[in-house]
């Protein structure tokens, strides 16, 4: 395992992707430990009162109504919603301390990607924001790389 020590942190504000920028694959880093999961009732108790995060810009992000309806938005699933709900503070720690943050190609969402270690492998966890809010997230624990393209705007140091 290794982590971004090698680097001088140059890439940040370039474009393109993790080859091209010259950082390592993500199951080559430093993992961060495993979280307990949040239980569902309190996550939607806790979305509906609504929170904040704060990134490693010092910025203020909030986590609340808008980012469940976006969670439960048309076509996902009850088990789709129901994982992301127990991720919640998964997500919002990974807001906090991301191993790095992308600006999305797209709509100028920024995508915080964290690794973490579990039981005999790993998962990605990826967390978009939009605006002042948390929208979404997702982990995955097989293609771990895909979301890390477009403007590189934060490595963990």
């Amino acid at each position: 395992m290794s982590s971004y020590n090698n680097h001088n942190f140059k890439q940040i504000g370039q474009n393109g992707n993790w080859q091209s920028l010259g950082l390592p694959p993500l199951r080559e880093i430093d993992y961060d430990p495993p979280m307990p999961k949040t239980k569902i009732s309190e996550a939607y108790k806790r979305l509906r009162a609504g929170e904040t995060v704060c990134n490693p810009f010092g910025e203020s992000l909030h986590v609340d109504k808008r980012t469940l309806a976006h969670l439960a938005k048309r076509g996902r699933t009850q088990t789709e919603l129901a994982v992301r709900l127990s991720e919640l503070d998964i997500a919002e720690e990974t807001v906090r301390n991301p191993h790095e943050i992308w600006i999305g190609q797209q709509r100028n969402r920024r995508i915080y990607i964290r690794m973490i270690s579990l039981a005999n492998n790993a998962k990605v966890i990826n967390a978009v924001d939009e605006a002042d809010h948390v929208l979404s997230w997702h982990s995955n624990a097989s293609h771990y790389d895909y979301w890390r393209k477009g403007t590189l705007a934060y490595l963990r140091p």
